[in-house]
């Protein structure tokens, strides 16, 4: 793209964008915020299409054990926001360090599904 101002001073400037196929679930942008965190962080993330999902994050350690699995059912949104206290399964504060998560979306006739993998990490 190229532009002019009033001044007839020019700039350029490259645009990329990306066409994809709404047929099948995708998930773009999965991050949690803010990372690190130490007391909570959201799990946000963007999909391609409006039809219904269900939604997991999981949380694992370094060694790959599940601590936490966070859920929520029939999410239309395209922008979809999950929030964690940063506890495991028993209610107990994570111990400060390096984690991965997992998000998983699957369709309401589980036919379709995408997952994808992050890092967070937790300083308290």
């Amino acid at each position: 793209m190229k532009a002019w101002d009033t001044y007839n001073n020019s700039s350029e400037a490259d645009v990329f964008f990306e066409v994809r196929s709404a047929s099948d679930v995708a998930i773009y942008n999965a991050v949690n915020y803010p990372n690190p965190f130490s007391s909570n962080t959201v799990f946000t993330f963007q999909r391609n299409s409006g039809e219904p999902v269900d939604v997991e994050v999981k949380v694992f350690t370094v060694a790959g054990r599940v601590v936490q699995s966070l859920g929520a059912s029939s999410l239309t949104d395209r922008f979809v926001q999950i929030a964690w206290d940063g506890r495991d399964h028993d209610g107990n504060e994570l111990s400060n360090g390096v984690y991965f998560y997992k998000v998983i979306v699957k369709s309401m006739d589980r036919q379709k599904s995408a997952e994808i993998l992050g890092k967070l990490a937790v300083m308290r």
